[in-house]
């Protein structure tokens, strides 16, 4: 019952706080971890692209392969929860409307898509090495952070499986036939901006057979926040080896095992194995049962990955505690309170209370680093998002994260924003949030309640207001 522990991202004792790692799915880790070892070197693979190039009539392979056995290590991609879940709806929108192509059938591309789904791609990007800044394009159609690869197979063919996503991003590094190799360098960080990319997407969608044929999309969106260039995460995965290759392989991950970085923050594997912590600059150790590693974060992303024995699997970490034991209601209390209200107020009135409540249709919530560009901000559709909409006896909960990014579960929260009835929503902060008075021009610190629609709020380098687009 791992996916029940996620529902609970509490601060638990001590120091340590919990944090959500991003659900992967065997699949996904796989090619998570095969990309990020292209990312670090490319020279072991050269000589297996070699021979899978032979026949190869567009270019020569010996042009193909140039440049990639020295090719400088570049930091992991860490895995974004909002990125994952655009990787996904972009693969499966791409199959079930039968395209292939960066923009979609409404006319945005990728670079849009990602400011749609409240992820916020910074205005300008510090390079580290050189100093310098770059820009992503705010033009309606620009790509800057997505690579989509197609694998086409016939009826009496293999089915697909995790191999295919380590075929498909073989096929992008190498992006044969082309003049420029934009793929190469979006994945392998070898461009300006890409360089400074921190977290990634991955997601694929397959059809039924077409005709005969089969069809799986493969989709990786890599990018970095606002705010985020200079600072880092660890992510690894905690596996056993049991063929005894020295590598992680598809099945050999261990769910719900507790990876520590010193007393900062704690989290469980996911279904994969996998893990991420963010962490500012900092000296300290990361733990994993009784193995404890040294980590010198310098504001890039870390890999550390953890191997076991099946004998020295330590026991799943209990799920963290929803709240404490004194405020958690009996179960019978609770199933008699349920029952009672069903039965006063007939089934479907009853099920309709028992729904939380969920942000509007038209409710809005810009998201800017300043108040110039704040007003003309991309709208963040809250109802869009997941979480977004109301459960049993849960209302709809989001949460606004340093970076600016409007997710379910941020890594590091400064708000969450809750539907309320009536159609407002309440503001909870997590540290100082400030709103400002525009007949004064003064800034006032603000406490969990109603937000004003309209109202300019703010904490650190995020600025946000939430909108109602219809007016009401």
């Amino acid at each position: 019952m791992f996916w029940l522990w996620s529902l609970y991202p509490a601060a638990l004792a001590g120091d340590a706080s919990f944090v959500l790692s991003p659900e992967l799915s065997l699949e996904e880790q796989v090619a998570l971890e095969h990309l990020n070892a292209l990312r670090h070197a490319t020279a072991p693979a050269v000589e297996g692209w070699r021979a899978s190039l032979e026949g190869l009539e567009c270019e020569r392979p010996d042009r193909v392969l140039r440049g990639l056995t020295d090719v400088s290590p570049r930091p992991p991609l860490v895995p974004h929860q909002t990125l994952m879940s655009l990787a996904r709806d972009r693969a499966e929108e791409m199959v079930d409307q039968a395209y292939f192509g960066h923009v979609d059938p409404q006319g945005y591309g990728p670079n849009q898509r990602l400011l749609l789904r409240g992820y916020p791609l910074p205005v300008q990007v510090p390079l580290r090495l050189s100093g310098r800044s770059v820009i992503f394009s705010s033009q309606t159609r620009a790509n800057e952070v997505e690579a989509i690869y197609q694998l086409d197979r016939g009826p009496s063919d293999v089915a697909f499986g995790a191999t295919d996503w380590i075929q498909a991003l073989d096929a992008l590094v190498l992006d044969t036939c082309v003049k420029v190799r934009v793929n190469r360098q979006h994945l392998l960080g070898l461009g300006a901006l890409s360089s400074e990319y921190r977290d990634v997407g991955l997601g694929s969608y397959q059809t039924a057979a077409i005709e005969g044929d089969r069809h799986r999309v493969f989709v990786v969106e890599a990018a970095v926040r606002r705010g985020e260039s200079g600072t880092g995460a660890i992510q690894g995965v905690v596996y056993v080896d049991r063929d005894g290759d020295g590598a992680y392989d598809l099945g050999e991950g261990v769910v719900g095992i507790k990876v520590e970085v010193e007393g900062r923050a704690w989290t469980l594997t996911t279904s994969g194995g996998g893990y991420v912590l963010p962490v500012p600059p900092w000296k300290g150790t990361i733990r994993c049962g009784d193995q404890v590693r040294d980590v010198v974060s310098t504001g890039v992303n870390q890999k550390f990955d953890f191997v076991l024995s099946e004998a020295q699997l330590p026991k799943p970490e209990p799920p963290p505690p929803s709240t404490p034991p004194s405020e958690e209601l009996p179960l019978g209390l609770i199933l008699g309170a349920v029952g009672a209200a069903l039965t006063a107020l007939g089934g479907l009135v009853g099920f309709r209370l028992m729904m939380g409540a969920s942000f509007g249709s038209s409710q809005v919530l810009r998201v800017a680093p300043d108040e110039f560009s704040l007003r003309e901000s991309a709208p963040i559709y809250l109802h869009r998002i997941e979480g977004g909409r109301g459960a049993m006896m849960r209302a709809a909960r989001l949460g606004l994260g340093k970076g600016g990014e409007v997710v379910q579960a941020p890594q590091l929260p400064i708000a969450f924003l809750e539907a309320s009835g009536g159609g407002e929503v309440l503001l909870d902060p997590v540290g100082l949030i400030e709103s400002l008075d525009e007949r004064t021009g003064n800034w006032s610190p603000v406490a969990r309640g109603r937000m004003l629609p309209g109202r300019i709020y703010g904490a650190e380098d995020v600025l946000f207001l939430l909108e109602d687009l219809n007016g009401s």
